[in-house]
């Protein structure tokens, strides 16, 4: 290899490079940074190994083969950026709606779930409160017929007790009339038989009641002295 064109390349790749490791170095419009700068190096001494004879020129056609090659690539770099990012963005917009749709499906879930059990907990409170209807209408229709039946029972009772002391009240009277009369009888039979008999002081067996004595002057201990 011609040693002048090398030490012309070392030359022109110092002035390329900077002091700093990282800091931005350019060619043209071109920004290049430290890890292009590297494969910068790499292609330029390929070319001056492959052109020793005009690595100068050489040198030009590197570079603008170079600053397009990087330009193409940082251009595709910074394409696939952003189809990622929007790419990522997308995903994240579909994760996020999918997401939407999940938390809403479940609160509508949720919802509805929510809702039925209530529907469920309206038709057993109907439910109950209609067996309570119910049950208080058979528990009042069976206190109305125990009333009933009761009063019934009652009414029975006095009427019995009624018609009983009617009977009481119409046996004493029939007792009390046949008294009466008995009586009147027997005193009109003894007024008639006793003038007869105790002016003879004469008394039939009949006349004394069944297993009795005859009682000596009973005319003496009944009537008066003017009678005879």
């Amino acid at each position: 290899m011609n040693t002048i064109f090398v030490e012309k390349a070392k030359r022109m790749i110092k002035i390329l490079l900077s002091p700093k490791k990282f800091q931005v170095k350019r060619i043209g419009s071109t920004e290049m940074c430290c890890k292009d700068f590297c494969k910068y190096v790499s292609v330029c001494i390929k070319c001056f190994e492959d052109n020793k004879e005009f690595a100068p020129q050489a040198v030009h056609t590197v570079n603008r083969e170079f600053i397009i090659k990087v330009e193409v690539e940082r251009a595709l770099l910074h394409y696939n950026e952003a189809m990622d990012k929007n790419e990522r963005k997308r995903l994240q917009i579909i994760q996020d709606k999918r997401r939407h749709e999940e938390v809403l499906a479940k609160e509508q879930a949720e919802a509805e779930a929510k809702l039925e059990e209530e529907k469920h907990q309206r038709e057993c409170e109907r439910e109950k409160a209609r067996k309570q209807r119910e049950n208080d209408c058979r528990e009042f229709e069976k206190s109305q017929a125990e009333t009933a039946v009761a009063k019934r029972n009652l009414d029975e009772e006095k009427h019995r007790e009624n018609d009983f002391c009617n009977y009481e009240k119409h046996l004493k009277a029939v007792q009390t009339e046949l008294d009466d009369e008995f009586d009147e009888e027997i005193s009109q039979h003894l007024i008639q038989k006793g003038v007869h008999l105790f002016s003879s002081r004469k008394f039939p067996a009949n006349f004394y009641p069944p297993n009795s004595q005859p009682i000596k002057n009973i005319a003496i201990d009944i009537f008066p002295k003017s009678w005879w």
